[in-house]
């Protein structure tokens, strides 16, 4: 390799670091359940058959001491003392599940940093 050439390879990898970002989840644009297949097969599945699906809401959390944050869906299903309100990853998989017997399974010091309705029940 020229020695000519160094300076134009080093300003093109500070160029490629400068251009990196974290990757961005699918979940970020969510604005309604139709928008990822799992979440509206939720809500069709709840609209059919049951239970009743109140809301769900688009969030955005953390793990505790963890310094990530994610995307997510607090989802509300059932109704007055059989009521579970559940949090599922950005996949479908639940994270924390509120309500039944044991009050909470799952990572129930999950902190929520914000929130956003993407479906009530009519």
């Amino acid at each position: 390799m020229k020695r000519t050439n160094l300076p134009v390879l080093l300003a093109l990898f500070i160029l490629l670091l400068a251009g990196c970002r974290q990757p961005v989840s699918v979940c970020e644009g969510v604005k309604q359940p139709s928008d990822l297949p799992w979440l509206n097969e939720m809500v069709q599945r709840c609209e059919t058959v049951g239970p009743t699906l109140s809301s769900i809401d688009k969030i955005t959390y953390s793990l505790p001491n963890g310094q990530t944050t994610y995307v997510g869906f607090y989802a509300t299903i059932g109704s007055g003392q059989r009521q579970i309100k559940n949090i599922y990853d950005c996949d479908g998989n639940i994270i924390t599940e509120y309500g039944g017997v044991t009050a909470c399974t799952g990572e129930c010091d999950i902190k929520i940093l914000s929130s956003e309705r993407i479906y009530t029940k009519q």
